[in-house]
C-alpha cells in the first residue's frame, strides 16, 4: 500500500434549475430556490422549449450541472431530464430537492444550504460582536406589487414560503443579526442596497472559483421578458457581477448603477496591471440604446457591448470551491488494476453539531496533479472533461456507485454526503479509456498485432521512459539490419553501436545507473544483454556434416546434437581454439519481422511523452479500426492543457519505409470523426529517418493547404531527450500540447504558420 497526497476540494453541486419557456413564474421559483442552497447564484436556469431542447443541452454542458431539477415539472422537461439520466439519480436512487421529515411532517433540503454559512459566520465572527453591531448583512424587502418586484427577486434573491424545518428566514436574520432594506415602490433604488449582503449574494459566501468568471458589467434588459431575465441570471451564474439595468425604468436605476461601475472600476479582476473592462451584455438591444448606457454611465474603462442573443455562456463557468485542500490517498493494487482510498478532508464549513450528521448532499472535486508518480502504472484517474462519458467514468472509477463521478476540467468530481469520510476510486486502465473515447467518435477498435508486440517491449523496459535506448542509430541497426540467424562478435556490434550516426550526441544518455559520467557503447551493448534482447552462445562445428551450429548459452552442455544431421558431439572438443563468443537477437527480437515495426511507435511515444510531461499522456499503440476499416499506429491523449480535449493519431515508419496516400487518407477519416464530437485530432507522420522525401512533404502540404494540422517527426525530434532541443528557438516554444508539437512541426518542415487552439506558454 503506498501513501500520497492528491488536490481534494470540497464545492456545493451545481444544479441546472429547468423551466419551460416563458414561464416566468418558474424563473421566480427557481430564485427563491437557489437562495436556500450553498451556491444557488451559480446554480444556472435552464429554459426547455417543447419544439427545440438545443439551447438546453448547451447550457447543461456549458455548466456543467451536477443534478438537474424542475420546480415545476412538465412533460418536455421531463423528455429532457431522461435524457441525462446520470443527473437525476445520486447514490443509484433518485433525489428530490426537498425530503420529508417523517416526525414532524416538515420539509428537509438534500443539497448543502445557507443555513451552512449562516452558522459559520455566526460561530467565527458575529457572536464575539455586541449586540449593536452594525451587521454587512439585509435582508431586502420590496412591495409585490411593484412592476420591478421580479426582477428583485432575482437580483436579491428572497426565502420562499415552504414549510421547512428550519426557517431560513428567521436563520439569516438571527444569526448573521441582519437588517431589513426596504425598496420603496416605484421609486428611485436606493444604491446603498448594493453594499449589503443580501440572502443570494449570501449563498457564493466563501466560494472560491476556479478561475476568473466573465467580465463584470450591467444588463440592459426587459424586466418582464423572460429571455432576458434567464440571460442575466445564467450570465451572473457564470462567476460575474453584474447590475440589470431595466431600459424603460433606467431613472430608478441611474444612481445604484454609477455605484456598481465606480466599484468595478476600482477592481483588478484579471491582473494588477490589466484592467477590466465593463461590459453592457445584452440581448439584440439597438446601437442607439447601448449608446444611451454609455453617455448615461461614463466609465474611465472600456464598456464593450456583447449580445447573448448572438451567442451562449462560454468557458468561464467556473466551479466555486469551498478553500482548497489536500487529501491523503492510499493506492493497493487489486488482482490486474488498483484501488485508491481517499481519507477525505475535515469538514471545518459544517459547525452545527446537528447539520454535521444531516445527509445533505454535495461534491469533491478530485485533482491527481503530477499523476505519473503515482502507483498505478498505465491506467489513470484524470479523465478528459467530456459529460456525456459521466456514466462511464462513474462506474469504471466510482466502484459501486454508477451515477456518482461528473468530468471536470483538471479532475473530476465525486458526490458524496456530508456524512462520508472517505471514497474509494478505481483508476482506469490506458486501454479501456481509449477504447471508450474512440466509441464515442464512432469507431470500433482493437488492439492489433502490431500493436500487441509493442506493448510487450515496452513492458520488457517498465515503461515507455526505459525504452530510450533505441534512441541509440547504432542499437537500431543491430536490430533492424541483423538476420535473426546472424551471429555477430561483441566487438563488431559495438562498433556499429559508436560508429552508426554520432554516438557522441547520445553519451549524456542515461539508460541505467553507472560509474561513469558518459555512456559507452560496451554499457549500451551490457544493457541490451540485461533486457535478453541480444543473447550469447557459441559456434559449434559438427565433426560429421561438418555444419555450423550455434547453441546459446543456456542450451551449452558437454554433448550437444547437430540440428541437421543428428551427430553427436562433444562441447569440450570446440573449446580448444575459440576465439569469441558470438551474439545473436533474441526473444521478440529474433523474428524475422522487424518487430511489426514497434520501434518507431515506441521512439514516437517517448516524444510525446517527454512533451506532455506536465500534463495528462494516456497512450495506446497500434489500433486495427471498425469504419473506417484501417489501422493507426498508436494514438495518444492531452486534456490537461489548454482546456480541450486533443488525440494524436499517427503513422511511423523505419528509415526506407515511405508514407504514402493511403496513410493519409486513413488518418483524414478518422480524424473528422473524432472532430465532429469535438476533440482536436492531430494526424501525425513519424520516421527514423534523417529527411521526409519530396513526395512525402507535397503530401503534408496538401494536407495543410485544407486546413488541417499535422505533426511530423524525424530523428531530430526522436533522438535528442527532449524533442526540438535541436533548435534553441523552436525548443522555446514548448507549449505542452499536441497544438504545440503541430506548431512547431509546421514551422520546421513546411514553413507554414499554425495557432494550436490549445496553445499554452510555459
Amino acid at each position: 500500500m503506498k501513501l500520497t497526497s492528491i488536490s481534494a476540494n470540497y464545492r456545493p453541486l451545481r444544479i441546472g434549475f429547468l423551466v419551460d419557456v416563458d414561464d416566468i413564474k418558474g424563473v421566480s421559483s427557481s430564485a427563491g430556490v437557489n437562495t436556500l442552497l450553498w451556491g444557488g447564484i451559480y446554480n444556472p436556469i435552464i429554459p426547455v422549449s417543447p419544439d427545440d431542447d438545443t439551447q438546453a443541452k448547451e447550457l447543461i454542458s456549458i455548466f456543467g450541472v451536477d443534478v438537474l431539477k424542475a420546480v415545476q415539472p412538465s412533460e418536455q422537461i421531463e423528455n429532457v431530464v431522461n435524457k441525462y439520466p446520470y443527473l437525476k439519480e445520486i447514490d443509484g436512487e433518485f433525489c428530490e430537492l426537498f425530503y420529508e421529515n417523517g416526525n414532524i411532517n416538515k420539509k428537509e433540503l438534500r443539497f448543502i444550504d445557507s443555513l451552512n454559512i449562516v452558522d459559520f459566520y455566526w460561530h467565527r465572527d458575529i457572536r464575539h460582536q455586541p449586540d449593536q453591531g452594525k451587521s454587512p448583512f439585509a435582508l431586502v424587502s420590496w412591495d409585490v406589487q411593484d412592476p420591478l418586484s421580479t426582477l428583485y427577486e432575482l437580483q436579491f434573491g428572497y426565502f420562499p414560503q415552504d414549510p421547512l424545518l428550519i426557517n431560513h428566514k428567521t436563520s439569516f436574520l438571527n444569526g448573521l443579526r441582519a437588517h431589513t432594506f426596504d425598496i420603496a415602490p416605484r421609486d428611485e433604488l436606493n444604491p446603498a442596497v448594493l453594499k449589503v449582503i443580501g440572502p443570494i449574494t449570501l449563498t457564493g459566501a466563501e466560494l472560491y472559483p476556479y478561475d476568473r468568471g466573465m467580465d463584470s458589467g450591467v444588463y440592459l434588459g426587459d424586466p418582464h421578458d423572460f429571455n432576458d431575465l434567464v440571460t442575466f441570471w445564467n450570465i451572473r451564474a457564470a462567476g460575474c457581477r453584474l447590475l440589470f439595468l431595466p431600459k424603460d425604468d433606467l431613472f430608478r436605476y441611474e444612481k445604484a448603477a454609477k455605484l456598481h461601475i465606480t466599484y468595478l472600476e476600482k477592481q483588478h479582476f484579471r491582473s494588477p496591471n490589466i484592467e477590466d473592462p465593463i461590459v453592457i451584455y445584452h440581448r439584440g438591444r439597438t446601437d442607439d440604446e447601448i449608446r444611451q448606457i454609455r453617455e448615461m454611465f461614463s466609465s474611465s474603462r472600456q464598456m464593450p457591448s456583447s449580445d447573448y442573443q448572438k451567442k451562449q455562456v462560454q468557458r468561464v463557468c467556473h466551479y466555486h470551491f469551498i478553500t482548497p485542500d489536500q487529501a491523503s490517498a492510499y493506492v493497493e493494487q487489486q488482482g490486474p488494476g488498483y484501488q485508491v482510498t481517499v481519507e477525505l478532508p475535515e469538514k471545518k464549513f459544517i459547525v452545527d453539531d446537528y447539520r454535521s450528521y444531516r445527509r445533505q448532499h454535495l461534491a469533491i472535486s478530485v485533482s491527481m496533479l503530477g499523476e505519473k508518480n503515482y502507483d498505478y502504472p498505465n491506467h489513470t484517474l484524470t479523465v478528459p472533461n467530456i459529460q456525456d462519458l459521466n456514466e462511464f467514468y462513474s462506474r469504471e472509477i466510482g466502484l459501486l456507485d454508477p451515477w456518482g463521478l461528473r468530468a471536470e476540467k483538471n479532475g473530476f468530481a465525486k458526490l458524496i454526503c456530508t456524512t462520508d469520510d472517505s471514497i474509494f476510486l478505481q483508476p482506469i486502465p490506458f486501454r479501456t479509456l481509449i477504447r471508450c473515447l474512440f466509441q464515442h467518435a464512432g469507431i470500433k477498435n482493437e488492439v492489433s498485432q502490431p500493436g500487441r508486440l509493442a506493448n510487450r517491449i515496452i513492458e520488457m523496459f517498465g515503461d515507455i521512459d526505459g525504452a530510450r535506448v533505441f534512441k541509440i542509430p547504432g542499437v537500431r541497426k543491430i536490430l533492424q539490419d541483423k538476420k535473426p540467424d546472424t551471429l555477430f562478435t561483441r566487438s563488431g556490434a559495438k562498433q556499429i553501436i559508436r560508429e552508426t550516426g554520432d554516438f557522441t550526441q547520445h553519451e549524456d544518455l542515461y539508460i541505467e545507473p553507472r560509474e561513469s559520467p558518459k555512456l559507452k557503447p560496451d554499457e549500451v551493448f551490457d544493457f541490451l544483454l540485461k533486457k535478453e534482447i541480444l543473447r550469447a552462445g557459441l559456434e559449434l562445428r559438427c565433426e560429421s556434416c561438418h555444419l555450423k551450429n550455434w547453441r546459446s548459452l543456456d542450451a551449452i552442455g558437454d554433448r550437444w546434437s547437430c540440428e541437421y544431421c543428428g551427430a553427436q558431439g562433444l562441447t569440450s572438443l570446440q573449446l580448444r581454439h575459440r576465439g569469441d563468443w558470438k551474439f545473436r537477437k533474441s526473444g521478440l527480437f529474433s523474428r524475422d519481422n522487424n518487430q511489426e515495426g514497434a520501434i518507431p511507435v515506441i521512439l514516437t511515444l517517448y516524444a510525446f511523452l517527454r512533451v506532455l510531461e506536465f500534463g495528462s499522456f494516456v497512450y495506446s499503440t497500434a489500433l486495427e479500426l471498425d469504419s473506417p476499416k484501417c489501422e493507426v499506429d498508436f494514438c495518444v491523449l492531452q486534456y490537461s492543457r489548454g482546456g480541450r480535449t486533443e488525440i494524436a493519431i499517427g503513422e511511423c515508419k523505419s528509415s526506407g519505409g515511405t508514407i504514402n496516400q493511403d496513410d493519409v487518407d486513413n488518418q483524414r477519416l478518422v480524424r473528422e470523426k473524432f472532430n465532429k464530437v469535438g476533440f482536436d485530432c492531430y494526424m501525425t507522420f513519424s520516421k527514423t529517418a534523417d529527411s521526409f522525401t519530396d513526395e512525402e512533404l507535397n503530401l503534408f502540404n496538401k494536407i495543410v493547404d485544407d486546413g488541417l494540422p499535422v505533426v511530423l517527426l524525424l530523428n531530430r525530434e526522436l533522438e535528442p531527450y527532449r524533442p526540438y532541443a535541436f533548435n534553441e528557438e523552436v525548443s522555446q516554444m514548448s507549449y505542452g500540447t499536441i497544438g504545440g508539437m503541430a506548431e512547431k512541426s509546421m514551422q520546421i518542415y513546411l514553413e507554414k504558420p499554425f495557432i494550436s487552439p490549445t496553445r499554452f506558454v510555459d
